[in-house]
């Protein structure tokens, strides 16, 4: 070089806005966070109607999450609903109050047509004793041993043993389980909570980090 030159240079404000930064970094993270809990919380809401039969947005609105912060740098996303702890693990559902659970049937003619039908007040297990004659609450025995259920009094076709409304000498007098009530029902794990949140977390956690950072330079006391 033609000429050496000698520069003094201060480097306390770059010590500073390293500090500064150093102390932004679990707001960050934290800010990161929490987005990606939202994403989750928002993609579950939506795929809930999936898995379960809904009646309506009660359930969807019951995923939430605790917040991340600066000093507690985890979060928690689940229900609200304890009840809906058993969707996810597996377990039991018991009645309240020494009642029965009722356990709706599924075909042509039944509470639910379908398994993700959605069973409609006028055919809860009191509606329909309540409204249709032949139909009542009691223990009936069968082939696999006694039911304890809401039955109805139906005729089927005596070559087919499909319910019909016919009256004949081809047909024969017989009962319809309609719920079957019980004490308590096994509940088998259908809600895939923890790949849900992974699903999301892998997705959206990279954009989300960066967003943080971003944020937590802007915002930084200058």
């Amino acid at each position: 070089m033609a000429r050496d030159f000698k520069v003094a240079v201060d480097v306390r404000p770059v010590e500073r806005g390293l500090r500064e930064f150093r102390r932004q970094v679990p707001f960050a993270v934290s800010y990161a966070m929490n987005l990606t809990a939202r994403n989750a919380v928002e993609y579950m809401r939506s795929d809930i109607q999936r898995i379960f039969t809904i009646r309506n947005n009660w359930e969807a609105l019951g995923i939430t999450f605790k917040p991340a912060s600066k000093r507690d740098l985890s979060v928690e996303i689940g229900s609200r609903h304890h009840y809906m702890a058993a969707q996810v693990l597996g377990g039991e559902k018991e009645a309240k109050d020494g009642g029965t659970v009722g356990i709706p049937m599924v075909g042509s003619g039944l509470p639910r047509t379908t398994l993700k039908s959605k069973t409609p007040p006028s055919k809860w297990p009191k509606a329909l004793v309540a409204r249709s004659e032949g139909t009542f609450i009691g223990t009936v025995q069968t082939k696999k041993g006694p039911v304890y259920g809401v039955w109805r009094r139906v005729r089927r076709d005596a070559t087919s043993g499909k319910v019909t409304r016919r009256r004949g000498k081809n047909t024969r007098l017989g009962l319809r389980l309609l719920y079957e009530l019980a004490e308590k029902v096994n509940i088998k794990a259908r809600w895939p909570m923890a790949r849900q949140v992974e699903t999301i977390w892998a997705a959206r956690w990279p954009t989300n980090a960066r967003e943080a950072v971003e944020y937590a330079l802007r915002t930084a006391r200058k």
